[in-house]
């Protein structure tokens, strides 16, 4: 369960983090990526 979470939650934050680079330009979308993605990793880890 926390593997296919991780998965979907890698998808939804690759998919933001590709929109807000086109929307904000990209040191903001890469900041913001980088922000999802630890918040990602910190949900697998706990779990």
């Amino acid at each position: 369960m926390s593997a296919f979470a991780s998965l979907s939650g890698f998808r939804i934050g690759l998919a933001t983090g590709a929109a807000s680079i086109i929307s904000v330009g990209p040191i903001s979308g890469i900041l913001l990526s980088a922000v999802l993605l630890g918040m990602v990793f910190n949900l697998v880890k706990d779990s």
